[in-house]
């Protein structure tokens, strides 16, 4: 008899299918070079401004950035499914919930953190003690708000999954990286700005940025070349995060 290939490798296979589509769209979005210069004449002097013309939520990447993390989710159920007997299966999910929820509750807990234990007891009874002391593990902090939930991997990624659950994922262009700006003078003559401290390759330069004080005075025929980094908003989190472009950026 064929062994079953276990389910949860076939999610994880899926997501890689779609990291490459989710590559393919991104990129196709790049070589379009959504961005230029733009002059500013509302002010007193004309400022030139780096300014994006085409938005990534206009294409598909949105979507199949949610495939992606649908499959990486479904993954880590079917994980915890695997490790039920069959009669328990339907009411089972991976927890993604906070370092001591498997603690008695307190009289400090709120509704949500007696909600969440519950679940905790619920998901986690039919398991083998192994696999329940390494879920203990890799349990996310306990922590007030949202201010480090960036920091851990499986939170996350769960709060990307319960956003595609509700709303089309929130993209964002946080702005340019490896940044060049070529120009001409009034005798012909071009150049490139250059300043170390304005384009090293892994600044960020942002979307309505003042390029003015680094070009000379009577540059024209302005160009830009750079990398675009696309990213998911995260109110809540009050940041960027979730990189899909090339290059890294910090959360800001």
């Amino acid at each position: 008899m064929t062994e079953l290939y276990p389910s949860y490798f076939q999610k994880l296979d899926r997501a890689e299918k779609h990291l490459v589509e989710l590559a393919g769209c991104v990129n196709a979005w790049i070589e379009a070079r959504p961005y230029g210069i733009v002059v500013d004449r509302s002010g007193p002097s004309p400022i030139s401004r780096l300014s994006f013309h085409s938005q990534p939520e206009n294409t598909e990447i949105a979507v199949v950035a949610a495939d992606v993390i649908y499959n990486l989710r479904s993954a880590l159920d079917h994980i915890a499914c695997a490790l039920v007997p069959r009669e328990f299966r339907r009411s089972i999910y991976f927890p993604i919930l906070w370092q001591g929820v498997w603690e008695p509750g307190t009289d400090a807990d709120g509704v949500e953190k007696v909600k969440q234990r519950g679940h905790w007891t619920t998901w986690t009874r039919q398991m083998p003690p192994g696999a329940v002391s390494i879920l203990k593990e890799v349990q996310p902090p306990d922590i007030d708000g949202f201010a480090e939930a960036k920091l851990n991997t499986l939170r996350f990624l769960n709060n990307l999954a319960v956003t595609d659950r509700h709303t089309r994922l929130p993209l964002v262009t946080p702005g340019l990286q490896n940044v060049t700006v070529k120009w001409k003078t009034a005798d012909g003559f071009g150049g490139e700005g250059t300043d170390p401290r304005t384009y090293k390759p892994t600044m960020l330069v942002k979307p309505n940025a003042d390029l003015s004080s680094d070009l000379p005075r009577g540059a024209r025929d302005l160009q830009i070349f750079g990398t675009p980094v696309v990213a998911v908003r995260f109110p809540q989190l009050d940041a960027d995060a979730a990189l899909l472009g090339p290059g890294a950026v910090d959360f800001w």
